[in-house]
């Protein structure tokens, strides 16, 4: 979906984008595991 990745500026795969009630809260490009994962959200 380009116009999905052109409205959040998605520039590469992967990116995962965190929402909540539908407001963006964080933009994640690149690979990750699970602990990067855990690291960007706190957990």
């Amino acid at each position: 979906h380009p116009e999905v990745a052109a409205r959040y500026g998605v520039e590469g795969v992967p990116t995962v984008l965190l929402f909540r009630d539908g407001e963006l809260l964080a933009k994640l490009p690149g690979p990750r595991g699970e602990r990067g994962l855990r690291e960007a959200l706190g957990v």
